[in-house]
C-alpha cells in the first residue's frame, strides 16, 4: 500500500467476491476493498451483522487470491472482540489483507441513515 500512497487519491472499488475483484484488477484498479455492505447485499440480507466471521474470511481469501491486489477488509465491529478479527493466526489467507476498517457504530452504521448508536470505547 505504501507504494500506492504516492498519489493524492486512490480509487479502491468495493468487491464482494472473487469475480468482481478479478474484474476490478483487469480494469486497472490497484487495490480492492472488501465491502461489508456489498457482501451482505450480495446474499440478499440487510447489513445488520447477519454474516459470520468465517463468511467474511472466505470472501477476503477469494478476493485476495483472484485479484492479486492489496486488500483492505471491512471487519465490521470486530465480530464481538478483537481476537475475532481476521489475521494470520485465525485464518489461512493466501495473502493477508493489508488493512482492516472497523465500524464505530451499531446498525444503522452508514452515514445516510438516522438513529446511529456508537460502539462503547471498551469494545474498540
Amino acid at each position: 500500500f505504501r507504494q500506492l500512497l504516492t498519489n493524492d487519491c486512490i480509487m479502491v472499488p468495493g468487491c464482494f467476491n472473487g469475480l468482481i475483484a478479478r474484474l476490478a484488477a483487469q480494469h486497472g484498479f490497484r487495490a480492492i476493498y472488501v465491502s461489508g455492505g456489498a457482501l451482505t447485499a450480495s446474499s440478499g440480507v440487510p447489513d445488520i451483522g447477519l454474516r459470520t466471521l468465517s463468511e467474511f474470511c472466505s470472501v477476503i481469501k477469494d478476493v485476495s487470491t483472484f485479484s492479486n491486489l492489496p486488500v483492505i477488509a471491512d471487519a465490521d465491529t470486530g465480530f464481538g472482540r478483537v481476537k475475532c478479527v481476521p489475521g494470520p493466526s485465525a485464518t489461512s489467507f493466501t495473502r493477508e489483507p493489508q488493512d482492516f476498517t472497523y465500524r464505530t457504530k451499531f446498525s444503522p452504521s452508514v452515514g445516510h441513515l438516522n438513529g446511529k448508536e456508537l460502539i462503547p470505547t471498551q469494545q474498540m
